[in-house]
């Protein structure tokens, strides 16, 4: 399945002033899933719509995460990456992560308007990255960090007495201090 054929209109935006791709990345694009979680009570009600939306979004996440490492334009980039975040927010929806979804929308309509606005500074600042070598942090630092804070939760979990099972909530905290750590 192409990506395209849900946001195919998307792609075209792109050639549109800067402003205007800009409001339509932080506004319009968000509408899609601000309606799939005002219905998402409807759609739990029909597991096989939960099926057909869990396949299809999570095809065109991959996709779209796939297509937009391949791509040079600044803006093209953001294109592929918004879709990918739309259809990754369709799948918190199927997945009943509503709460997270809607959270996930708040920060990315707060993201996308002024990443559109400072596109035109991209290009600058990797190049300055790269003339001044700055340090990329080492895959050994990476595995420690993130080995550290599973190994914190393990503990929290152990001392707090929680089910072994992990909530929604402890996953999302352990991905938060794993992006912290490694930054």
């Amino acid at each position: 399945m192409r990506p395209t054929l849900l946001h195919g209109w998307l792609i075209q935006v792109v050639s549109a002033l800067t402003p205007i791709s800009a409001l339509l990345h932080a506004g319009i694009i968000n509408l899609g899933d601000y309606l799939l979680l005002l219905f998402s009570p409807l759609l739990n009600d029909v597991p096989i719509a939960l099926w057909l939306l869990l396949i299809v979004a999570g095809l065109i996440t991959m996709a779209a995460t796939l297509v937009k490492m391949t791509r040079i334009s600044i803006k093209v980039r953001l294109v592929w990456s918004t879709i990918a975040q739309m259809s990754f927010m369709m799948l918190e929806c199927t997945l009943s992560f509503c709460e997270l979804a809607l959270l996930h929308l708040t920060a990315h309509s707060c993201y996308k308007a002024p990443a559109f606005l400072a596109s035109g500074d991209t290009v600058h600042h990797y190049l300055r990255k790269r003339y001044l070598n700055e340090p990329r942090p080492s895959a050994l630092s990476c595995g420690l960090a993130f080995s550290g804070v599973v190994t914190v939760a393990a503990l929290v979990i152990a001392v707090s007495g929680w089910p072994l099972v992990f909530s929604r909530w402890v996953l999302i905290a352990i991905a938060l201090i794993s992006l912290g750590a490694y930054q």
